[in-house]
């Protein structure tokens, strides 16, 4: 069956803190991982950039799309009056990018203005000698009103702190956001820190990244002794929340990179409301939808006709079909002329989507031949022995049934 899950939801978590005279109010966009420059294997691009319809094929409309939701979560920051927007990572995919992307990333930004916005590299675009933030163009990004994040130093943003934990290599040595907030005294007002990476999990101390996970333990004592109201996370391309005290956020991707049973809430921005006053801080997070694009995996048994028509029908009235990738991976026993049919509906819906693809080495249909399979073929002696002797659960005689099948269909209908 289709994957399925409820939606983020808005949130409100209470911090104490106990400093009585600290005060404050802020409202800032929380969202990271824009990755401008990906591409997608899965996504057609010819030389052209155009399909055989005239229009811009998938890869050029996904990259279109990812400059275009950044200028809808600048609307978004304009509606709710944030007082700052903080970009928490991964800004572009790589640490050099071409001059068209740059061109068309200032176009963007500058649609914040007079709202400052806050870029924190991350992994996919450290600070380093030679990236877009340490260039020429780093000048270009503050004139049109950008705050690059190069140390841990404390940017005052009118009613609100925001301290950053730069990466400055794809592969960090520590965890940056242990290290920032080591130094921080207690904030008299609100304070926001930018970071990029994983929490200390169980899952993550088996991997090779492990060393530099950031400390949940220092992060609640940060929260708690009111070093940090909130902490705003990327890398992982789906909202969660990721602390006891619901004050360290992954914004998740804009746009989706990958399909839904991977990042399961993705296509989202947060809208944070931090309040501080009386020894305590009330959050409010507000994930807002802003994706255009879906990339959904579709899993499913077919075993009977109703199956497959069932299977082709919710495909094909799937909505926004030029912006959504579908990724298929059916398993059962099949005849082969329900194989043949199967055929055609993957045909017919890899025109009308964005990208329609199996799912490759967990797609498992057995094509098991019935009797109006063979008598199908009206074939007889030797040639019958030959059909009798494929094995439909050989991958190899498998095509050769479905070959045989289809030419011996053509044949009947041209007779």
């Amino acid at each position: 069956m289709a994957s399925s899950h409820s939606h983020p939801e808005k949130v409100t978590r209470t911090i104490n803190h106990g400093h009585s005279s600290a005060r404050g109010h802020a409202r800032i966009l929380h969202t990271s991982d824009w990755q401008l420059g990906m591409e997608r294997w899965f996504l057609k691009k010819d030389k052209n950039t155009a399909n055989d319809d005239g229009g811009l094929d998938s890869q050029a409309l996904y990259t279109q799309a990812r400059f275009t939701v950044i200028k809808r979560m600048a609307d978004i920051a304009h509606d709710r009056q944030c007082d700052a927007v903080v970009v928490a990572g991964d800004v572009f995919d790589s640490p050099q990018v071409g001059e068209r992307i740059q061109n068309r990333f200032i176009e963007a930004i500058e649609r914040f203005t007079p709202i400052p916005i806050v870029f924190l590299p991350g992994n996919h675009d450290p600070y380093q000698i030679g990236s877009v933030w340490n260039s020429p163009f780093a000048t270009r990004i503050q004139e049109a009103g950008g705050i690059i994040i190069s140390d841990n130093s404390i940017h005052h943003l009118g009613g609100i702190e925001v301290v950053g934990a730069p990466l400055t290599s794809n592969k960090p040595t520590e965890d940056t956001v242990s290290a920032a907030l080591r130094n921080l005294e207690p904030s008299s007002g609100a304070r926001v820190l930018v970071g990029h990476g994983q929490p200390r999990r169980d899952w993550y101390e088996s991997t090779a990244y492990a060393d530099h996970a950031v400390d949940l333990d220092n992060v609640d004592h940060a929260l708690s002794t009111h070093k940090v109201d909130y902490i705003a996370m990327g890398d992982t391309h789906s909202v969660e929340e990721l602390d006891d005290h619901g004050g360290m956020w992954f914004s998740g991707s804009p746009e989706p990179t990958d399909l839904d049973d991977r990042e399961r809430d993705s296509g989202y921005c947060l809208v944070v409301d931090i309040d501080v006053a009386d020894g305590t801080t009330t959050l409010t997070v507000d994930p807002v939808h802003v994706a255009e694009w879906s990339f959904h995996s579709d899993v499913r048994e077919v075993t009977t006709d109703a199956d497959i028509e069932q299977w082709f029908s919710d495909l094909n009235n799937m909505r926004d079909a030029s912006t959504t990738v579908v990724r298929s991976t059916l398993s059962g026993r099949i005849s082969l002329e329900q194989d043949s049919r199967i055929e055609e509906y993957r045909q017919r819906l890899a025109s009308k989507f964005a990208a329609f693809y199996d799912h490759e080495g967990k797609t498992k249909l057995s094509i098991v031949p019935d009797s109006l399979d063979a008598d199908a073929f009206n074939l007889h002696g030797y040639f019958r022995k030959v059909l009798d002797d494929l094995d439909p659960e050989d991958d190899t005689d498998r095509e050769a049934l479905r070959i045989l099948y289809q030419l011996n269909q053509k044949y009947q209908e041209s007779e």
